[in-house]
């Protein structure tokens, strides 16, 4: 649980300022292509710093389930900033409903993308470990 507050808040932020670089200067780029980018490269970072602290007990489980804390806190963060800085991103005509709209498929969207990321990547880091022995 401890993993997960500690980079749950800074990747949920992170991914808020990815979708808010995509929506203002790359319109053009598909919806998610930034939020994956980011995704990827913060559970890296995570990964990489729970097993190092973590050596003895980095089993598919442990790993599966400290990214999926980690996912769930940082799309709480990214739904919440989305929800609130709306305005920021779509302007003053957007209305609170359209804002909750988008706020809720946001949290699906990462939550999803993020369950596929942390299955992939825990299998991999997993391969890598098995490789070692």
């Amino acid at each position: 649980m401890n993993d997960s507050l500690r980079y749950g808040p800074m990747l949920g932020i992170s991914m808020f300022f990815s979708k808010w670089i995509q929506i203002s200067h790359f319109p053009e780029m598909p919806a998610s292509a930034l939020l994956v980018l980011v995704l990827v490269l913060g559970m890296v970072v995570c990964y990489s710093q729970i097993k190092k602290r973590n050596k003895n007990n980095f089993t598919f489980r442990v790993a599966w389930l400290s990214g999926f804390n980690i996912v769930f806190i940082a799309s709480l963060i990214y739904a919440s900033l989305f929800f609130l800085m709306g305005e920021i991103l779509f302007g003053p005509q957007i209305e609170f409903m359209q804002r909750t709209y988008y706020s809720f498929l946001g949290f699906v969207n990462s939550e999803f993308l993020g369950i596929v990321l942390v299955t992939i990547m825990s299998g991999v880091f997993q391969v890598k470990e098995y490789g070692k022995r």
